[in-house]
């Protein structure tokens, strides 16, 4: 889960190789685990969409109810993700 999420929104449209920027990890990862990836993406978007929520909401809900992890360390670049994370906890 921490991969597609860190590295990227999940559900995201993966690019073409030849299409990625300079430095992007995924150029180095095997085809099939991108193709895992962007399924395991889709997925948290398509269960995300049921619940009402962003797929970035669904993903730091589902790390705030775990309780063998003891803090989230989330980015934020603007107020609407701010926004965003504080009602994923609700």
């Amino acid at each position: 889960m921490r991969e597609p999420v860190g590295q990227r929104v999940p559900g995201r449209e993966v690019r073409a190789r030849r299409d990625r920027e300079h430095g992007d990890i995924r150029a180095r990862m095997p085809r099939p685990y991108i193709a895992q990836l962007t399924a395991l993406g889709q997925r948290v978007k398509d269960l995300a969409e049921q619940s009402g929520l962003s797929a970035a909401q669904l993903a730091l809900k589902f790390v705030l109810d775990r309780t063998d992890i003891a803090c989230a360390i989330v980015g934020m670049k603007t107020v609407q993700q701010v926004e965003d994370n504080l009602n994923a906890g609700t």
